[in-house]
């Protein structure tokens, strides 16, 4: 726990002081988006989402001038809303065991969620 809170600290105080690095650090952030999402959700132990790495999402998308160079230039939604469909394939079945959202996907009706 102690890395996780040093981790953060490091991340909160480069990120709230540098524009630069602020902009580099959500660019790494979405580039390994799917690999820390999935981390997380592994990780059963730890539910102090104070320290959690996946936290910065709300710091990251919430500063103008970061989300749209992250939602324009880095594709950030769709990779976000392509690991929480992932995630929850694996969960949402109707009847014959099949994923409503795998139905989805392959209906070609995803643009319109």
């Amino acid at each position: 726990k102690k890395v996780k809170c040093s981790w953060h600290n490091l991340f909160m105080s480069a990120y709230f002081n540098d524009p630069l690095y602020r902009r580099n650090i959500g660019v790494l952030f979405v580039k390994n988006y799917k690999a820390m999402f999935s981390a997380f959700l592994e990780d059963d132990k730890v539910r102090d989402f104070s320290y959690c790495i996946i936290s910065l999402t709300v710091q990251l998308f919430t500063v103008p001038s970061i989300s749209i160079v992250l939602m324009t230039e880095f594709d950030a939604l769709q990779i976000i809303f392509q690991q929480f469909i992932e995630f929850y394939c694996k969960y949402v079945k109707d009847t014959n065991g099949i994923s409503k959202i795998q139905n989805l996907k392959s209906n070609n009706t995803m643009h319109k969620l």
